[in-house]
């Protein structure tokens, strides 16, 4: 949708700049020069369409930057995880141990019979 807008857009600037060829003198802090009116809209237009471009651009880096990063922390969070759960797994295991019944032994000085 926005793309058809935009060629929309650009369709009108270009009609509006085709009818109106009439010369005229741009005058810019200190600057000046002839040309048509032609020039000056397709001119101004192509500028505001780079400096839009520019910002989408910026704010396109910042967003990917701050994915990067967020990636980044779930790597490392995923890191952690697993070595927590590699140690919760070696505790139980130790708990299970201390908790399985042992042999019994036979007090020093008894034999047992077999």
């Amino acid at each position: 949708m926005t793309l058809f807008v935009g060629l929309l857009f650009a369709l009108a600037v270009l009609v509006f700049s085709v009818q109106n060829v009439v010369p005229v003198d741009v005058r810019f802090m200190g600057w000046g020069f002839h040309t048509t009116l032609t020039h000056v809209t397709l001119g101004a237009t192509a500028a505001g369409a780079l400096f839009a471009l520019l910002i989408v651009l910026t704010r396109s880096v910042r967003s990917s930057l701050k994915v990067w990063e967020a990636q980044g922390k779930v790597r490392r969070l995923q890191g952690e995880l697993k070595a927590a759960q590699e140690a919760q797994r070696r505790l139980q295991e130790e708990l299970d141990q201390q908790k399985a019944p042992r042999k019994a032994t036979a007090p020093s000085g008894e034999t047992s019979f077999r």
